[in-house]
């Protein structure tokens, strides 16, 4: 309580408020400091200097990566304690401007996760090294030999521009000097008169002197070496000059070699006479040396030459020799060249080239052109006509020198090339089967058709990619070599039409190593027969077990092998109960990949008709669940749409359907499939692919209760069920399953098995978090340019084995295999893009496909056969949104057009992660595609964030908008991958303007 009187007389009492002491919070929140000094911060270029890092506190995350360096370079970094470290910075170029090393805030945290909340950095003035190198007199040029009394010029030549020479700097004996003059920055002249020579000496000695010390160049340095000439004085006249002469021999012709010689008897130093030979006394470019080789210019001219030189006595000599005239040749016969051969695609032209003058046909060069335009590596006398060529001329150039030494380059007249029939692609697949261990054999396969007709097929089988050495038959048996590398087979062929055609397998397989599969076998005691490189039985009415549901009926002979395929069937010769028909491997296959290529005719396939590929197991006594895995149960079971349920049955006898109770919907349109099936320990994974464009159309997994691998035998099957007591009358129709001789089959092309240890140790799955890959295009969507895909990972690129496949309009490209495309008519109006397949170096598959190119147009912009034209009044779409969001908020984005469409306008969305991951921000619902009603101009989306409770300082995401088009593209299911950054684009409106 305190009591007072006031200054105005008041008495004063108050409690005191009581209050609540704190406890002290002694969680370190203070953020560390970096400071950063460099010994000096004035550098020349090149010049070095130590650097130290001086830190407030020990931290976490520090190193050579978060230095942020212009105009030099970083070396030496090394950590001297924890709060000091020390590096060597080098300074760049001094025109590059000045130079700089700092740490960026945020780099580093301290041991409490505090990050760096201010940048550091040190700032260097660079300059250029200074001129040490002393400037000196490299001459005094003048005569040696004088005559008293009579003045002379002697010229003080210096190595470098020098300032401050004056004739006080010339010591002189027997003699004076006058008339000092500066000639240039480099040239000085002074006049020297010599002395009279003393009674009774034949001569006297003169000298000119310059000492050290006496001049400097423009950067200040000094000489530091002096200079003296020596001259002689004679009495009376300078002793005569005996003048040089230089003369030409060799025969004068053109092609021959002419010499010049020099001939002097006051001697000269022969290693610097300079040449210069003369054509009609004009100096011949590059004939600057004592030999010329006459050319046809030289012919009906006169050739000389002069020498130039300082002669032993000191006298400068220039002779120039009498003239040599060549005798002007005979008229040149000029050459030609002619092509021969047929002008159609495949053939081979043939080029002869005709000389009166006579020619060496060993060094002729030929390049053969078309429509006038060099063709790549067409350099030898024969061509062979190529696709390309078809519908231009073809020409060809001869560059050689005839017998007269006459240059010519004839070119022929034009062989114009017939246009073609469009080469057509080949459709079908090239496919493998057998056992994908080493030590086994693989088979080729294929179901390869062209319109333009086939030709033999050849086969290489590859490694990761690269053609095998020798491995060039349909079989290839896997050597120790193989296993873990990636396996696949080309299949290459001529067409009728003279086409080389190629295709690859589909798939490529990683062989296990020998032994890994299991090697339980066993027949049942049925009759073995040999199909895609295992031992199977046909079940027959005399199996003992696993009858069909329905009928209890099979037929061995329904289940036949045509060359590589085998056909299974369903017969009804009663025409009241189906026989099917059902393979099985001798052979029990457990964990591992398993792929199988069929095609089937779904409009001549009864309801209740059903194709199988499984795993089964027929042991004694049974197990439960017979281990049985469906890689494929595809039927239309009763209804109008088929389906392919993926399902297994566990250990315990419970059925999985793998991918939710609806079975996949399958296409009607999709006759020709590969099912692949990978069966690991802990996870079972479905893929169906169209095996003619190579489109997965399902792809599921399940990590449910996986059965063991035990013996289970692989069985393909094609049966009718009945349906039972169907609430909607469906009992009897299945009776008629190939009833009056219908034809129910399905052809399998091949079949393969990878197999994996028991333990999942053979291939283990990659560990770690998957940095997807991506796929990136450069070059001009232009006819006749090139488009190049690039593949970047953050796990690694594989340095081979990658298979690329192109898209037109998100449409497989037949037949387009490889990094680069060549833009032809067949693409134009096209958007393209590339997919690559590989496996990353962290084992990770990867399948990334690139963003949309611009649609592909003529060389010639305003070319108007451009197809499809953007409409000329087609809307613009933009994006715009937040800039910032709290962490747990949600940022809202709005995707316009400039005005209302006709149609629904769909456009993708994507996020793209800077700084931040999924488990920070992702689009609500993982949407891809917005769509903007027809009549409206916007539709909102939103990315939600997460609150993690860390203190991260900004992370920072990229909202994209890509592939704008008319209509609900893509409805009720994904858009393709890839997007493109865009701000604004022009939505094609898939229409010619209409004005």
């Amino acid at each position: 309580k305190a009591s007072y009187t006031d200054n105005a007389g008041h008495k004063e009492s108050h409690d005191a408020e009581s209050s609540v002491v704190q406890p002290k919070d002694n969680t370190d929140q203070q953020p560390p400091e970096l400071k950063i000094t460099a010994e000096s911060y004035e550098l020349t270029e090149g010049a070095q200097t130590k650097l130290t890092f001086k830190l407030s506190e020990p931290v976490t995350g520090f190193d050579e990566s978060d230095l942020q360096v212009t105009n030099g370079t970083i070396s030496g970094f090394q950590k001297i304690s924890d709060t000091e470290y020390t590096a060597t910075f080098t300074a760049g170029a001094a025109g590059q401007g000045n130079a700089a090393v700092s740490v960026a805030a945020g780099a580093f945290t301290d041991l409490q996760g505090n990050p760096l909340e201010y940048a550091s950095s040190a700032v260097f003035a660079l300059s250029t090294p200074q001129d040490s190198i002393p400037p000196s007199l490299l001459e005094i040029r003048g005569e040696q030999d004088l005559q008293a009394g009579k003045t002379v010029e002697q010229i003080f030549v210096f190595s470098e521009p020098v300032k401050d020479f004056t004739v006080d700097d010339i010591e002189y004996t027997g003699g004076k000097i006058s008339g000092f003059e500066k000639i240039s920055d480099t040239e000085y002249r002074v006049r020297f008169t010599p002395d009279p020579v003393p009674a009774g000496q034949a001569d006297a000695d003169a000298y000119l002197h310059v000492g050290k010390g006496q001049f400097s160049d423009n950067a200040g340095n000094i000489n530091t070496a002096g200079f003296m000439k020596g001259m002689t004085v004679h009495p009376d006249a300078v002793p005569q000059n005996h003048t040089g002469t230089v003369a030409i021999s060799g025969e004068a012709k053109v092609g021959e070699i002419l010499t010049a010689k020099v001939t002097d008897d006051d001697g000269f130093d022969s290693a610097k006479v300079k040449y210069q030979w003369l054509r009609d006394d004009q100096p011949i470019d590059g004939a600057t040396g004592d030999t010329y080789k006459l050319t046809a210019d030289d012919a009906g001219h006169k050739i000389t030459v002069k020498a130039e030189y300082q002669d032993g006595a000191q006298h400068a000599e220039s002779p120039v020799s009498t003239a040599t005239e060549v005798p002007q040749d005979a008229p040149n016969h000029a050459g030609t060249v002619a092509i021969s051969g047929e002008a159609k695609v495949g053939e081979i032209l043939t080029a002869k080239v005709t000389d009166d003058d006579g020619f060496d046909s060993a060094k002729v060069k030929y390049q053969w052109l078309r429509d006038d335009q060099p063709i790549d590596g067409a350099t030898g006398d024969t061509y062979k006509l190529t696709a390309d060529d078809a519908g231009h001329k073809i020409t060809v150039k001869a560059e050689y020198q005839d017998g007269a030494q006459h240059a010519e380059n004839p070119v022929s007249a034009a062989t114009v090339v017939p246009q073609d029939a469009p080469n057509h692609t080949p459709t079908g697949t090239v496919t493998i089967s057998g056992l994908a261990q080493a030590g086994s054999t693989l088979h080729a396969g294929n179901t390869l058709a062209d319109e333009d007709g086939m030709g033999e097929v050849k086969y290489q089988w590859l490694r990761d990619g690269k053609a095998i050495d020798g491995a060039t038959g349909s079989a290839y048996t896997l050597t120790a070599e193989d296993v873990g590398h990636g396996i696949s087979v080309k299949a290459s062929y001529t067409d009728q039409k003279a086409h080389d055609e190629s295709k690859d397998s589909l798939s490529s397989l990683k062989p296990a190593a020998d032994g890994t599969a299991l090697t339980f076998e066993d027949n049942h005691g049925q009759r073995e027969f040999d199909w895609a490189g295992f031992k199977w039985t046909a079940r027959d009415s005399d199996s003992s077990k696993g009858a069909p549901t329905a009928s209890g009926e099979w037929a061995r002979d329904n289940a036949r092998v045509d060359g590589t395929n085998l056909d299974l069937t369903i017969t009804n010769p009663s025409g009241n109960t189906p026989i099917a028909s059902e393979i099985v491997s001798t052979r029990a296959m457990g964990y591992g990949s398993y792929e199988a290529t069929f095609h089937t005719d779904f409009t001549k396939l009864d309801p209740y008709s059903v194709f199988g590929f499984f795993t089964y197991q027929w042991n004694t006594p049974s197990v439960a669940g017979n281990h049985e895995i469906d890689a494929i149960e595809l039927s239309h079971w009763g209804e109008t749409v088929p389906r392919a349920p993926t399902t297994y049955y566990t250990d315990a006898n419970q059925r999985i359907k793998a991918g939710g109770e609806v079975s996949y919907a399958w296409p009607e349109t999709v006759g020709h499939a590969t099912v692949q099936m990978e069966w690991r320990p802990d996870k079972i994974t479905w893929t169906f692919r169209n095996a003619d464009t190579g489109e997965v159309m399902r792809e599921v997994s399940s990590t449910i209760d996986i059965p063991t691998s035990d013996k289970q035998q692989m069985h393909f099957n094609l049966w009718t069920y009945e349906p039972g007591d169907d609430p909607n009358g469906k009992k009897e129709g299945w009776r008629d399953s190939a009833k009056d001789g219908a034809t129910q089959k399905v052809t399998l092309e091949s079949f393969n098995y990878t197999p994996l240890k028991g333990d999942g140790g053979e291939t283990p799955p990659p560990s770690g978090e998957n940095h997807k890959g991506s796929v990136t295009l450069s070059g001009e969507a232009k006819i006749g340019h090139t488009l190049t895909a690039h593949v970047s990972d953050a796990d690694g690129v594989p340095d081979s084995g990658i298979i690329w496949r192109w898209y037109g309009d998100d449409k497989l490209l037949p037949g387009v295999e490889g990094q680069t495309i060549t833009l032809t008519e067949a693409v134009k109006g096209m958007q393209l893009r590339a997919e690559a397949q590989y496996t990353d170096k962290a084992g990770h598959a990867e399948k990334p496909i690139s963003d949309l190119s611009s649609a592909v147009v003529p060389e010639v912009a305003h070319d108007s056969g451009l197809i499809p034209p953007p409409a000329a009044d087609a809307p613009r779409v933009t994006l715009s949104g937040v800039t910032s969001v709290k962490e747990g908020s949600q940022a809202t984005y709005t995707v316009s057009l400039d005005k209302a469409a006709s149609e629904d306008v769909s456009v993708d969305v994507h996020i793209k992660h800077n700084s931040t991951d999924n488990s920070d921000a992702n689009l609500t619902w993982n949407s891809q595609r917005i769509v903007i009603p027809k009549g409206e101009t916007s539709k909102n989306f939103t990315v939600d964030t997460h609150n993690d409770g860390k203190a991260e300082g900004k992370e920072t995401y990229t909202v994209e908008i890509s592939n704008a088009l008319v209509g609900d593209v893509y409805a009720g299911g994904n858009p393709p991958g890839g997007s493109v950054s865009a701000q604004s684009m022009i939505i094609p409106a898939y229409k010619y303007p209409t004005g």
